[in-house]
């Protein structure tokens, strides 16, 4: 996902919007053998950090929770290290709640 936006963003000049949502098909996690309810709000907010670490534009490594790796440098990446840093919103209150 961060490699396509980073693409997209060059491409278009950093005129990239990206829509992020924590997933509501139960079957999609059961198929991964991923907790359904326990942990889909954490993980968003993880995948999140690493596409901020990868468009960084320099060497990054992260080791978390859901998503580990050892450095590296993404490119292309937008000029923006955030290309949308105002828009995590929740279209209700559970939906915000941490996981």
């Amino acid at each position: 996902m961060a490699k396509a936006v980073g693409t997209a963003a060059v491409l278009s000049g950093d005129r990239v919007a990206l829509g992020i949502g924590v997933g509501w098909m139960r079957e999609e996690f059961e198929l991964l053998e991923q907790p359904f309810r326990a942990a889909r709000g954490a993980r968003t907010d993880e995948m999140i950090e690493v596409m901020r670490k990868l468009w960084a534009r320099r060497m990054v490594e992260h080791h978390g929770r859901f998503f580990d790796f050892p450095r590296l440098q993404m490119s292309p990446a937008p000029r923006a290290a955030d290309p949308d840093p105002d828009r995590r919103r929740a279209p209700t209150p559970r939906c915000a709640a941490p996981a």
